[in-house]
């Protein structure tokens, strides 16, 4: 909760000149903690698709995990082929944060154009939010877009739906991908991605 009450108005300030409200937990269920973070439409889209880029880096490296195996035993111990798959491997892992930041320094970028009050100090700021958005993604959690407005055109109404069930669906999808990844690896991966220090 502290990291995200400190990171989302840090992701915040990258797209707008203005800040969010604090973040309110909503309810606990299951030994789980929802919590509801009231945003400007917006920015929320924006997050949604920071978070589908990064579901959708994570799958790959997990898509690779599930076929690497069998592929890397039919190399019979051929060091320069098993190498070129371990850097292969090494490259996805370092995708997931670069995509993800790739596109932040995008919507910065985009932003600038309508809000010139926006702070263009962004560095460390962009670091964080790759870190705790990563993070956040690595770790098996989840990003639902709860609340759309409402939208007086039928095309805009079916783009937004559409909007979320394709979060919904590749963040389900990496769920049940992560069940592949031994523990020990998946603390390798924790620990490249781990959460900003406060």
């Amino acid at each position: 909760m502290q990291a995200w009450n400190k990171i989302l108005p840090l992701y915040h300030q990258l797209l707008k000149s203005d800040s969010p409200e604090d973040i309110e937990i909503v309810t606990v269920q299951n030994g789980s903690i929802d919590f509801l973070i009231n945003i400007d439409f917006d920015i929320a889209l924006n997050l949604t698709e920071v978070f589908k880029i990064g579901f959708k880096c994570f799958m790959g490296y997990l898509s690779y995990k599930k076929m690497a195996k069998p592929l890397i035993e039919s190399y019979f111990g051929n060091k320069k082929l098993i190498a070129g798959e371990k850097e292969r491997e090494k490259e996805l892992i370092n995708n997931i944060g670069e995509a993800v930041k790739e596109h932040i320094l995008e919507q910065h970028k985009k932003a600038l154009k309508s809000d010139k009050q926006i702070d263009n100090n962004i560095n460390k700021k962009v670091d964080q939010v790759v870190q705790l958005i990563t993070s956040h993604i690595l770790k098996g959690n989840d990003l639902k877009l709860l609340a759309l407005p409402v939208a007086e055109e039928e095309e805009v109404l079916e783009a937004n739906e559409n909007h979320k069930d394709e979060l919904r669906t590749i963040s389900s999808q990496v769920r049940q991908a992560m069940k592949i990844i031994p523990s020990k690896e998946m603390k390798v991966l924790l620990e490249k991605y781990s959460e900003p220090e406060e």
